[in-house]
């Protein structure tokens, strides 16, 4: 590592880091936006979100009519309120480039709360600060949670880093912010809020950052009583209200919006068995049971990639309060069999990749302050365990990024083409009735009554359709249906699109 009291080293490590994450930050946008040029961004999500801001541009609502076949609120699905921040952006630029970008921004954004937990309540370096923050940025969690594009996931990390910045603060004030704030990206952010609740609990108690470093103990601090005396209002803010809140936004979404999305954890039931709470308590009773849904073949190569790109350092820890803040990885990425929530490559990872952000952070504090004292072996290990998890965490991310930039060199390759798609598709009237293809929804987001050609009716012919819009190439079975009820071709078709009117 570069001496910190060398200012030449400073000014050269200072200067690398920051280029590094400028580069990483516009390869990342530049995918992003090539995605909405090359027409790769389907009807989930980057289709429904883009209309559900046009539609809040005009009537201030969180409508959309893909997301369910119909014209409902968002919210009725999952409460985001907290999307409302983006809409004077929006205003300005009603566009789904601007989603786009205002999504990696949020999340490089987050790098101003954690420098703040870094430089305030630890005594690392400037080298070990710079090795964690290019651990932040190029995670491949992070990273690859942006590529299935928008989704209100990408404020969490954001969000937990101030939160946790406010606890280690001591500050009500701030702790009670970015928790409400926190709580209105979705109903499941709960369980990072909680869990941050817990650790604070029986680990911070108004101290600072190193009070989490010292030796693997049990033990809590004050006794019982005492704790809930002094630390009452985190119980109330990080622990009760969460739940509070997740409940009344369940019973909501089941009693008046289209139900609570907890399926996802029926692998955690036994036989005859439904909902969260006898999920919940076969954690307990079954852990065996419990350990098989977790440690899947799958599972551990997601694992393995996650960890490997932090040193495996996460899991180092010298507190047992600490592990509250591994529950939200177990809970929200190993638990549920559900595919997307244990890959790289969805946004089930910007929470949990903040919080074992932050947990290499602690582990990397306490180690160095028991080392202080031993042989320079340790620091050497440790060290060269940091340069390991980065250089696994670039080989991961660029891997991703490469791939991911197919949409560029897609794009690029056949420019006219896909400028002559977005010109055919914005001369379509907005007035009409539109079922379009799923990679063809995001450009006719500004169409009120936009439907999904493959969702719409189960596929199914809808005679109020007035417009059908497709690519050219391999009519599917829906678009041969349409034509079979009725439907021509008009004068908006050429040899990209094929676009179907009513034939009256």
């Amino acid at each position: 590592m570069v001496a910190s009291g060398n200012k030449t080293g400073r000014r050269v490590l200072i200067t690398a880091t920051v280029i590094l994450i400028v580069i990483h930050f516009a390869a990342l946008t530049t995918i992003m936006c090539a995605r909405v040029a090359a027409f790769d961004t389907p009807t989930y999500d980057m289709g429904l979100f883009t209309q559900m801001f046009h539609y809040m541009l005009r009537t201030g609502r969180a409508l959309t009519t893909l997301e369910r076949d119909m014209l409902l609120s968002h919210f009725q699905v999952h409460m985001s309120p907290i999307y409302y921040l983006y809409l004077p952006f929006f205003a300005l630029f009603p566009s789904a480039y601007t989603l786009q970008i205002l999504q990696t921004f949020t999340v490089l954004l987050a790098l101003y709360p954690l420098s703040l937990i870094l430089r305030r309540y630890t005594s690392l370096s400037l080298p070990w600060r710079a090795a964690i923050y290019l651990m932040y940025v190029f995670a491949p969690g992070i990273t690859g949670s942006s590529f299935y594009d928008l989704h209100e996931n990408c404020f969490l990390p954001l969000c937990l880093f101030f939160l946790l910045e406010g606890q280690l603060a001591n500050s009500k004030r701030k702790v009670f912010f970015w928790t409400v704030l926190t709580l209105l990206i979705k109903e499941d952010a709960m369980i990072y809020v909680f869990f941050i609740g817990a650790y604070s609990l029986f680990c911070l108690q108004g101290r600072n950052f190193s009070r989490c470093s010292g030796k693997l103990s049990v033990r809590i601090y004050t006794s019982g009583w005492q704790t809930l005396r002094q630390e009452w209002w985190r119980l109330l803010l990080n622990v009760i209200l969460p739940l509070v809140y997740f409940s009344a936004v369940v019973y909501y979404l089941n009693h008046y919006g289209q139900g609570a999305m907890v399926n996802r954890f029926d692998n955690l039931l036994l036989p005859g068995q439904h909902g969260l709470v006898q999920a919940a308590f076969n954690l307990i009773l079954h852990p065996f049971f419990i350990i098989e849904q977790i440690f899947t073949s799958a599972k551990i190569r997601y694992l393995t990639a996650v960890l490997a790109a932090m040193a495996f350092l996460p899991l180092w820890q010298y507190r047992l309060a600490n592990y509250c803040l591994l529950c939200p990885f177990i809970v929200m990425n190993l638990l549920s069999n559900y595919q997307y929530q244990h890959s790289l490559v969805f946004q089930y990872n910007y929470g949990t990749g903040a919080l074992l952000i932050y947990l290499t952070a602690v582990s990397l504090e306490a180690i160095l302050l028991h080392g202080r004292d031993s042989w320079d072996i340790r620091r050497t290990i440790l060290s060269l365990l940091v340069c390991l998890g980065l250089f696994s965490s670039f080989l991961t991310t660029s891997s991703l990024l490469r791939h991911h930039a197919a949409s560029w060199y897609v794009y690029n390759s056949a420019r006219d083409k896909y400028q002559t798609l977005a010109r055919t598709l914005s001369s379509l009237p907005r007035d009409k009735k539109i079922l379009a293809d799923t990679l063809l929804t995001t450009a006719l987001a500004d169409v009120p009554e936009l439907y999904d050609l493959e969702y719409h009716r189960s596929g199914l012919p809808d005679r109020t359709i007035d417009y059908v819009v497709a690519f050219r190439n391999g009519e599917n079975e829906t678009v041969i249906a349409y034509k079979k009820e009725g439907y021509i071709e008009n004068d908006y078709s050429n040899r990209y699109l094929i676009v179907l009117q009513k034939n009256a």
